[in-house]
């Protein structure tokens, strides 16, 4: 492990046998394999370690890829993260406390207690005006016209079936809604084919927001090909008025054996990938 920039860095010599300390396992996804191998990370001054685990461990082992599993339910770990992530993000806000402050939260469920925890993190060092939105989305499925996905609003909603431009993935729905959503399909790092979207009062909101001078900073746990990232900004900056070098984000790690390519991600520490190792 070295540092770089006040950056934790970790390198794929620093895994080491796992202990399978009880509870390490939990919430891994069903198609991820542990490795036997764990990666010791340091968050707030603390030391957790993180499970390798193979994310295709069906494949040829020259082909598979494995990644320390960061998760964000465990308790422990987000709270940890968060005052990390709370660091970062006060460093951005602390010239200008009044300026609001908007923390924008990808769709999973899994990441928004370690975003809240990081808002109220900022808020006890002094933000003053600071809320949080998280996006609604899902996944996407294949319509009977090709040109077509299908997709899930709401879960007391039927699916239907959008169009989504081939360029840019976005789409809008409007037939049989109270109000036109406007959402974007994109593919993130597991290969899922995900979508989330605004709805019109959310985007009048934000635009009144931006209009005002607030600032929007996305969080997430984990940042690799920063795909929900730029789905998040693409709505934000096309539909709600902000500039996408005005928007920030901060992840509790950035995940990748190259640097990461976005100088607007900041992250507390860099994680290796393991590619034809287990």
């Amino acid at each position: 492990m070295y540092s770089v920039e006040g950056t934790r860095i970790y390198t794929a010599q620093d895994q080491q046998p796992g202990k399978r300390i009880e509870g390490l396992l939990k919430d891994i996804p069903e198609n991820y394999q542990y490795t036997g191998f764990d990666l010791n990370v340091r968050f707030n001054q603390k030391t957790f370690p993180l499970p390798i685990v193979t994310v295709n461990p069906q494949e040829p082992i020259n082909k598979r890829l494995s990644i320390a599993w960061f998760n964000p339910l465990r308790p422990d770990l987000a709270k940890a993260a968060a005052a990390d992530m709370a660091n970062i993000g006060w460093e951005m806000v602390k010239n200008d406390l009044y300026r609001p402050v908007l923390i924008v939260v990808p769709p999973t469920e899994k990441s928004l207690e370690l975003s809240l925890q990081t808002m109220r993190n900022l808020s006890d060092k002094g933000a003053k005006e600071i809320s949080a939105f998280k996006f609604s989305g899902g996944i996407f499925q294949p319509a009977e016209d090709k040109r077509q996905v299908t997709v899930q609003l709401d879960k007391d909603q039927p699916a239907i079936p959008v169009t989504p431009d081939r360029q840019t993935g976005i789409f809008r729905v409007t037939e049989g809604q109270r109000q036109e959503i406007i959402g974007i399909c994109y593919q993130p790092v597991t290969g899922k084919n995900k979508f989330l979207y605004l709805t019109e009062k959310q985007i009048a909101d934000f635009n009144e927001f931006i209009k005002n001078n607030g600032r929007v900073i996305f969080n997430e746990d984990v940042v690799n090909t920063g795909a929900t990232i730029k789905a998040m900004r693409q709505l934000f900056v096309n539909f709600c008025g902000a500039e996408a070098a005005d928007i920030q984000t901060v992840a509790a790690a950035f995940e990748g054996n190259r640097p990461c390519s976005d100088p607007t991600v900041h992250y507390a520490i860099w994680l290796p990938e393991w590619i034809g190792k287990f």
